[in-house]
């Protein structure tokens, strides 16, 4: 079995007080930076270089670290912001990662006779193809030419491990795979900053982040909702229509305190010099 993630790794020594690990901690304090950092053991310790991000790793976090879920949530989302992990890796892919992270991964396993990774994480292939790291940003394995000299064969690898939101109609009859997909989608959507601020913009006096949370948690994790939602004829779950219908009922809305309304300013990624 191919070892995958470091036994150590190097914490850069101003990582305390460079901009994004001081606007992390002066928002949320310094469980935020805990957090982060906790994150990123995790990443080196298991994967190497990313981690996925779901509900199993904020009950993960949050468990370890004493913290409730949605705080992990909020949390990883300024991290988002402020670029200490990728936003856009997170918002496609749903994986936690950064270039500082890949750099260090691939320069530590540059000695390893074979590493194997998904060439669609890889955030930017020519700052980390180094001539440093070029050894180790394939898969290298050894060859004998004619001669007898031993030479390393180099194959980039491309085995992106599976979207739970590409599974081909599976969750119809299992459960388990229905709350992966769920899991997944509430994710996805809750980092679609285009798609809130639109629902913002609709909905002015509604709480549309806690909105669609109440709408995960109560109804799209149930095993009565999958029973219902598995007799529609597509194999396609259109999430964002799912949810547009759940907030045309009053029930399923968490109101804002009251002369308080959305603010439709972008709630996007941070741009941080």
């Amino acid at each position: 079995m191919i070892k995958a993630g470091l036994d150590y790794y190097p914490l850069d020594v101003k990582h305390f007080n460079n901009f994004s690990t001081k606007a992390l901690k002066r928002e949320f304090g310094t469980d935020a930076v805990l957090t982060e950092i906790f994150i990123t053991n995790i990443i080196f310790e298991r994967e190497g270089y990313y981690t996925p991000y779901d509900m199993h790793l904020i009950i993960e976090v949050a468990d370890a670290l004493d913290m409730p879920e949605n705080e992990v949530i909020s949390i990883i989302k300024k991290c988002a912001e402020l670029r200490i992990f990728d936003s856009f890796m997170l918002e496609k892919y749903g994986i936690l990662t950064s270039l500082t992270i890949q750099k260090r991964f691939f320069y530590a396993t540059k000695r390893r006779k074979k590493v194997e990774f998904s060439a669609d994480y890889i955030i930017d292939k020519e700052k980390i193809k180094t001539k440093k790291h070029t050894s180790c940003i394939h898969d290298v394995t050894l060859s004998k030419e004619s001669k007898g000299k031993e030479v390393k064969e180099v194959k980039e690898v491309k085995n992106t491990p599976p979207n739970p939101l590409n599974n081909e109609g599976a969750w119809r009859n299992d459960f388990k795979i229905y709350c992966s997909l769920a899991q997944a989608a509430y994710l996805q959507l809750k980092f679609d900053y285009e798609y809130i601020d639109e629902r913002k913009r609709f909905y002015p006096a509604v709480n549309i982040p806690c909105s669609l949370e109440k709408a995960f948690i109560e109804q799209w994790s149930s095993e009565t909702f999958w029973k219902k939602i598995r007799r529609q004829t597509s194999n396609d779950i259109d999430w964002k229509n799912v949810f547009n219908k759940m907030l045309m009922k009053p029930a399923n809305k968490v109101w804002l305190p009251r002369n308080t309304e959305n603010q439709c300013k972008p709630s996007g990624p941070t741009i941080v010099d």
